[in-house]
């Protein structure tokens, strides 16, 4: 998820070992001076960073790079009751962010005090703050946004009390989100004139399974008999949280959320939720003081929507967000399934600026997708672009349920795909059907044909992009024949599914046809 550079930019690398000019991120920063003018990149590479670091207000953006999340650390080991740094604030963060137009990649920040009090891995107190695939690592008040405007994409959150919070405009994207051993999971103090305090979307929310038990005798953890969590407590009054298409585990109580023994914040806490419809959902026992909002406004709420500001900032300006939404032969499959769909490879064949999220699932059709409500979830992503390809389940038996009609529903459903993108700003792009790899008389004979069909018609019909992958594959799997195409196959039975040489063969066929129909994709290209 690096951004490219919009402008000049002064690069500073940091390695622990001396292999680059600083050793440490504080080292860096020290030789900037606050009103040089251009944009700073701080590179980490591999290694363990000892805080505290204070990354001071500038005029100008910077950044700060890591290798990965597992490799490149920042840490500290202190909570409010240890001794402070000279100048470190009450809070006695391990990093605090002053700086505005600041953003971190690829980078965890972690706290190991344990757990007996307050100890922060990070504080913000800037505005326009970018995180994207980071972590932050702690037990209480983890993760500490005071102030200002912030984003996290993909990031992993863990703590136990308290753990995100703070009187911040925040909005997690697919953020993973773990409880440990119960608590509380924000204590928001978003102030009465902000409309939106933390939003959560498209979240992950996990928790500890058993009690944690501290394996060191010296702490004094309290024992606790099962790990419950709470979406949140208000800090102060106004509190303003909202979870909105999260997953959430049965750690999560059915109440919800508790007013931390102070009845009159139930009176001014803006706590909504829009529960995923393919999810179970505790909507009937939360408490009566929070909100179950409707299908459209939980859709409304965007990154730009809640983080635009009287600046009209939109965190997402320099990446293009790609949904996939389709079938089998576009879906992820897990490590230990040798079966790969031509989706899984598409992240790596793009550059930084793209993020693709595959929402395609195995034995759906235009019909269940738009039934099961994924139709739904995936507009939730708020995509730029959304590639469609469906076929294979639709033209299944009538008396199956998942089953379409090419001249009926199923290019009416590919319509509804359509408008929907475009009611909602995203790009839809048109992707026919793989061909299934059945041969008779050394010829192709594919059920999937008037399906693709009806999607190029719809296409010209709507104005939308249309690749025509059952073409290609079609071609492609007559060129190699039936003895050798069993080399792309799942199974040398299997006539639909591929295996990894397979899918990236179906990948290399949309990639060459991708910028002819859609010439701006040209620039998501490695």
């Amino acid at each position: 998820m690096l951004c490219e550079p919009l402008h000049a930019e002064k690069i500073l690398r940091i390695a622990t070992d001396g292999s680059a000019p600083f050793r440490t991120p504080q080292q860096a920063l020290a030789q900037l001076d606050a009103d040089e003018k251009e944009s700073v990149v701080l590179e980490l590479a591999a290694g363990v960073y000892q805080g505290p670091l204070v990354i001071a207000a500038r005029k100008h953006p910077l950044r700060m790079i890591g290798k990965s999340t597992e490799s490149t650390i920042i840490t500290w080991d202190r909570n409010v009751n240890d001794p402070r740094p000279d100048g470190a604030d009450h809070f006695n963060p391990g990093v605090k962010i002053l700086c505005n137009d600041f953003s971190a990649t690829n980078i965890t920040f972690r706290n190991t005090s344990g757990d007996h009090g307050q100890a922060l891995a990070l504080r913000s107190d800037a505005d326009r703050v970018r995180f994207r695939n980071c972590r932050f690592e702690g037990w209480q008040d983890t993760l500490m946004v005071n102030k200002g405007r912030h984003d996290f994409v993909d990031c992993f959150i863990e703590g136990r009390v308290d753990f995100i919070y703070g009187d911040a405009t925040a909005f997690f994207d697919r953020c993973h989100i773990h409880s440990k051993n119960g608590g509380y999971i924000t204590a928001a103090s978003t102030a009465p004139q902000q409309p939106y305090g933390f939003v959560f979307k498209n979240c992950k929310l996990t928790g500890d399974s058993i009690p944690w038990k501290n394996p060191d005798v010296s702490q004094q953890s309290k024992s606790r008999n099962f790990p419950n969590t709470y979406l949140g407590r208000p800090w102060r009054p106004n509190a303003n949280v909202g979870f909105l298409f999260c997953q959430t585990g049965p750690h999560i109580l059915p109440e919800g959320w508790h007013n931390w023994n102070k009845p009159d914040s139930e009176k001014t806490a803006r706590y909504y939720e829009y529960g995923s419809p393919s999810q179970a959902n505790h909507t009937a026992t939360r408490v009566s003081w929070s909100k179950q909002i409707p299908l459209d406004e939980a859709l409304a709420i965007s990154p730009h929507k809640v983080l635009a500001g009287a600046d009209d900032w939109n965190p997402r300006a320099d990446f293009t967000t790609i949904v996939l939404v389709g079938d089998s032969t576009v879906c992820d499959y897990p490590e230990n399934d040798p079966c790969r769909g031509w989706g899984q490879f598409l992240p790596a064949a793009l550059n930084n600026n793209c993020r693709v999220i595959n929402t395609a699932r195995k034995g759906r059709s235009t019909k269940t997708f738009i039934e099961q409500h994924l139709w739904h979830e995936a507009l939730a992503l708020h995509p730029d672009v959304v590639m469609i390809q469906f076929g294979h389940n639709d033209s299944h038996p009538a008396v199956r349920p998942e089953s379409t009609n090419p001249r009926t529903d199923f290019p009416q459903h590919l319509r509804r795909f359509i408008d929907d993108c475009r009611a909602h700003q995203a790009q839809p792009i048109l992707v026919t059907p793989v061909a299934r790899r059945t041969f008779r008389d050394g010829k192709i004979t594919d059920s999937l044909r008037p399906y693709a069909e009806s999607m190029l018609l719809v296409g010209r019909e709507k104005n939308v992009p249309v690749i025509d992958l059952h073409r290609s594959s079609s071609q492609l799997l007559l060129q190699l024949g039936e003895e050798k195409s069993k080399s792309h196959a799942n199974a040398p039975d299997d006539r639909t599914h591929f295996n990894e040489a397979g899918a990236r063969a179906m990948l290399q066929l949309l990639l060459q046809d991708l910028p002819k129909v859609h010439p701006a994709s040209a620039d998501w290209m490695k």
